[in-house]
């Protein structure tokens, strides 16, 4: 039996689903939060059952609780199935207790009220195994996963949408944001843990191979971040001669700070499900930025790699804010003065928590000020014209915004810049 399993920050549950569906995956996926064990049982791709730990999330108390079936009806048909090992589904449409319609609409409706809820979880994990039993695998009912998800998120919005908001000041905000990051905001292993050791290597050190093969092993358990990372690699702007399906060796050209700032990014992008549009173009600006900045980056003689994860990880403060003022009443005048006065010093203080490197953290406080940089002016002024450049679409105002910037050495770009902008879109 095969398993892969990880965090759902990381790889949230529908992402999750989907890349079952899109490889037809036969198997379970089971999600764990707070003492609530969840199970998703899937057959080519599409779901066949679900269980639950939870009371009422059962499939005979949720016949019960909907009216179809009378408890004794339901405690009789379990214990008659069990002792002919035949699935209860199967049982209820072949005695004509459910007919197989009913049953179907009532599965659905199962399974959406358990992603729903899941879907507004703050944390937990999963793991996905090759296995399902065998009374599960032969009952009567098959199920459409996108069609589910996507109810289940309509579901979630409808239910956010009738919420009472919070109101929300600026200073509360500004208040509640930097608590909420230093506290550990979010709680992802895979940046708290392996990420944060590479950071405290020291400087120019090579990598030592333990360090390296756990960050491949761990970011193989997470398909749609693998795949991210394979697309950034094979990408016509940043990719190696040849293209490669192999996550070894995408990581050895690209390196591990490549994989850092993905993870990272890939990280917080999974804790924000409400946000999806508004977060998709912003991760597109950001990966469009740090195709820019790795272009740019011989121009100042600086390294492509750290340029790379300085474009990327510029406007990380952006989505925490984001995430943070989801669900409050916020006037969208002073969403966008708090979006763009302090998204740097919120992604400073997240850079401080994860332990980035200090170039970064330079990077993400001073893109728009180079000239305040303590440190690190150079990378500083480089994310500032990458940034300008990736806005605006053109060169103007560069020279004078990011410290008397060389236009004429990096002018041939503008050429690229579509073709650039059009890469980062097809990868996010």
């Amino acid at each position: 039996m095969k398993k892969i399993g990880g965090d759902l920050g990381l790889m949230s549950l529908p992402d999750l689903l989907q890349w079952a569906e899109m490889n037809k995956k036969t198997g379970t996926v089971s999600i764990s939060y707070k003492g609530v064990e969840r199970s998703f049982y899937l057959q080519a791709g599409n779901m066949v059952f679900v269980s639950s730990s939870k009371e009422g999330e059962r499939l005979g108390e949720f016949l019960h609780s909907t009216g179809i079936l009378e408890p004794r009806i339901i405690a009789s048909a379990l214990q008659v199935s069990k002792r002919h090992g035949m699935p209860f589904t199967a049982y209820l449409v072949e005695k004509g207790i459910v007919d197989q319609e009913t049953l179907r609409q009532t599965l659905q409706s199962l399974v959406e009220k358990i992603l729903s809820d899941a879907l507004t979880w703050e944390g937990g994990t999963f793991e996905f195994s090759d296995d399902v039993p065998p009374l599960i695998s032969k009952g009567p009912v098959v199920l459409n996963i996108s069609f589910l998800v996507f109810n289940s998120v309509k579901i979630v919005d409808e239910i956010r949408r009738q919420a009472p908001a919070e109101t929300l000041d600026i200073a509360d905000a500004l208040k509640q944001i930097a608590r909420q990051i230093v506290a550990g905001y979010p709680d992802v292993p895979l940046v708290a843990d392996v990420i944060i050791r590479l950071n405290n290597a020291p400087a120019g050190a090579p990598v030592p191979d333990v360090v390296r093969q756990d960050v491949i092993r761990i970011v193989s358990s997470y398909p749609v971040l693998t795949s991210r990372i394979l697309k950034v690699v094979n990408s016509a702007f940043y990719g190696p001669p040849c293209s490669t399906t192999s996550l070894q060796e995408a990581v050895g050209f690209g390196g591990l700070k490549m994989v850092q700032g993905i993870a990272t990014l890939h990280a917080i992008e999974g804790k924000h499900p409400e946000n999806k549009e508004k977060l998709r173009e912003l991760l597109i600006h950001s990966l469009y930025c740090a195709f820019i900045a790795v272009r740019i980056a011989p121009a100042l003689r600086l390294d492509a790699e750290d340029a790379f994860v300085c474009g990327l990880l510029h406007d990380i403060g952006k989505v925490l804010i984001l995430d943070y003022m989801s669900g409050k009443r916020v006037d969208e005048g002073v969403k966008q003065q708090i979006l763009r006065q302090y998204h740097d010093g919120a992604g400073f203080i997240l850079g401080s928590k994860w332990k980035f490197s200090e170039t970064v953290k330079e990077a993400i406080r001073c893109h728009h000020n180079p000239s305040g940089a303590p440190a690190y002016k150079e990378m500083a002024r480089l994310v500032c014209a990458a940034d300008m450049i990736a806005n605006t679409g053109e060169l103007l105002g560069i020279r004078d915004a990011c410290l008397d910037f060389d236009v004429e050495k990096i002018s041939s770009i503008v050429d690229d810049l579509e073709n650039m902008k059009n890469t980062a879109e097809s990868i996010i």
